[in-house]
C-alpha cells in the first residue's frame, strides 16, 4: 500500500513533513516549495543515459582525485534556498557536503 498525505493539494509541507511522508511511501516522491510530486518511472533508454552520464563523471573525478562525489538517483538532493528536494540522476557535490539534520540516510 502506497503512503498518502492528507490534503497534499491543498497544503504545503514543511521539508521535515516531507520526510515524514516519504519515509512510509513506496515510491519515490520530489519536494518542490512545500509540494509533493510523483516522480515517473524512467524508460530503458533514460536509464541508459543516466548511467553512461553518472560513470563519466565518477571516472572523471575518481582519477582527477577531486574533492568532489558523484551521487546518483538514489540520493536526495535539498537545495534550501529554492525549499526544493529532487533526485537528480547524477549530481556532483562536494565530498564533504552536509547531511539535512545532520543524519546520514
Amino acid at each position: 500500500m502506497t503512503a498518502r498525505f492528507p490534503l497534499v493539494e491543498k497544503q504545503k509541507l514543511s521539508f521535515d513533513e516531507f520526510l515524514s511522508f516519504e519515509a512510509q511511501a513506496e515510491e519515490k516522491y520530489e519536494f518542490i516549495d512545500g509540494k509533493i510530486k510523483d516522480m515517473a518511472e524512467a524508460s530503458t533508454d533514460h536509464n541508459d543515459i543516466a548511467i553512461n552520464i553518472y560513470a563519466y563523471l565518477d571516472n572523471h573525478f575518481f582519477e582527477n582525485e577531486d574533492q568532489y562525489k558523484v551521487t546518483n538517483n538514489y540520493t536526495m538532493i535539498y537545495i534550501e534556498d529554492y525549499n526544493k528536494g529532487r533526485y537528480p540522476d547524477a549530481s556532483v557535490v562536494e565530498r564533504d557536503y552536509e547531511y539535512y539534520d545532520d543524519k546520514k540516510k
